[in-house]
């Protein structure tokens, strides 16, 4: 049996919170059922009153730093929180990372291997992410004086953690965060309905759309196409229905023209 007491690092209603004393050592990495709980309800208080967990209080056991990470809302709408060590989050920020670099490293290897110049290599790897700025750059300006629910984020069309798939422009779209919270736990649409929404599924084909799109114009990129007609897409049973989808919105285009 050992002793812990949580070092309370944030008040809420000018009350320090403190947990922990004389629970059963269960390791550094998890807090026990019974205060998890506990600090969870917290988490749902603080969110509640504050629209999101910006500024919520961190609690430290054991020499280990947790804190509250927001899930998808449960079945009855209500907020869905879990306990998160540092340690976890500062892994999985590290993973997402890589794989959002890694594809750059890709696509140099790819124009090496087709004896591309390094200046055109230089001004695909500059260009997407100059546009993966620009739509967070956007986001912000969208998002601003939205309740947190109401906001957008930025949604992977292929997850970056899966073999081929490049943190780039075509991969994103805005998302609304609700929607991003539910897609976490779930695996991709496939790899038809991502191609068809504008997505590479690797380093080759990425570079092969840029190539089209220099040559016959902006429109050969089905990642042009608003985010709406791209989520339809991602959600299309088969190829037919996405066909339909494409149709529809290229008839719709028309009739706006001829208005």
């Amino acid at each position: 049996m050992s002793r812990a007491v949580v070092d309370v690092l944030g008040e809420v209603g000018g009350k320090a919170m403190k947990m922990l004393k004389g629970v059963e050592d269960l390791g550094p990495n998890k807090l026990t059922p019974q205060h998890a709980s506990e600090y969870i309800e917290y988490g749902k208080k603080y969110h509640a009153e504050h629209g999101s967990l910006d500024g919520h209080m961190k609690v430290n056991y054991l020499g280990d730093e947790f804190s509250l990470k927001k899930n998808k809302d449960s079945p009855d709408g209500s907020v869905n929180l879990k306990t998160r060590n540092k340690k976890v989050k500062d892994k999985e920020n590290a993973t997402r990372d890589y794989n959002e670099k890694k594809g750059f490293a890709a696509i140099q290897d790819e124009q090496n291997r087709l004896g591309r110049p390094q200046e055109e290599t230089d001004k695909i790897i500059d260009d997407a992410k100059k546009g993966n700025k620009a739509l967070e750059k956007d986001l912000r300006k969208r998002n601003k004086g939205k309740a947190p629910k109401d906001k957008e984020t930025v949604g992977h069309i292929r997850a970056v953690g899966r073999p081929g798939s490049l943190n780039v422009p075509e991969n994103r779209m805005a998302q609304p965060a609700k929607q991003n919270y539910a897609d976490q736990n779930k695996s991709d649409p496939s790899d038809l309905n991502i191609r068809m929404a504008g997505a590479p599924d690797n380093e080759t084909t990425y570079i092969k759309q840029l190539q089209l799109a220099n040559e016959y114009g902006p429109e050969m990129k089905l990642a042009n196409l608003p985010d709406r007609i791209r989520r339809k897409i991602l959600a299309a049973r088969d190829s037919d229905e996405i066909d339909d989808i494409i149709q529809a919105y290229e008839a719709s285009k028309r009739r706006k023209k001829r208005k």
